[in-house]
């Protein structure tokens, strides 16, 4: 199973990224940090005639995330939540809230990376990624997080992620 990985760091060899590498080296990865997504305007209009008002990056990735098997958000943890384009992609989710795609063998995790080292930070991610599985017909599959990375070297992040990415293998392919 390719996973569509969604990130949502503006840091492209950030310690998200290498997470997500180190897991998915094979990932279809789709940065959302500076992708063409408008607001949802909560119009409606998709639920009447199955097709989104905006015509952006999410059209193209509504078949996309409709075809996965494993989705994948990775993102870092801000302030206890996530950056705005991770948000902005999840409001549009709505499309999926009135055309349900089929639901399928389809399972989504969710990666975070975080400075704090309090693993309460993770709730409101850990609740908005469950609403995403929902959305899409979707196992949720776990969030996994490595905390602390405010003291992990930037040049050798991979040693700190071998216990996480133990886990994230464990879940994904031992269930």
């Amino acid at each position: 199973m390719k996973p569509l990985v969604l990130t949502s760091s503006p840091r492209e060899n950030g310690y998200t990224a290498a997470l997500v590498r180190e897991v998915f080296p094979d990932a279809e990865i789709i940065p959302l940090y500076g992708a063409d997504i408008a607001d949802c305007s909560a119009c409606r209009i998709c639920g009447a005639n199955g097709k989104c008002i905006h015509d952006d990056q999410m059209t193209a990735l509504y078949r996309k995330l409709a075809l996965a098997s494993l989705i994948v958000i990775a993102t870092p943890v801000w302030f206890g939540s996530f950056p705005a384009p991770l948000k902005r992609f999840t409001d549009r989710l709505n499309f999926f809230y009135h055309n349900k795609i089929e639901s399928a063998d389809r399972k989504l995790i969710c990666l975070c990376t975080m400075g704090s080292r309090d693993e309460r930070d993770i709730e409101g991610v850990r609740r908005l990624a469950k609403i995403c599985a929902n959305m899409l017909s979707a196992q949720f599959a776990g969030i996994f997080t490595v905390s602390g990375t405010d003291g992990i070297d930037e040049n050798t992040p991979q040693y700190a992620f071998s216990e996480t990415v133990e886990k994230i293998k464990k879940a994904l392919y031992e269930s």
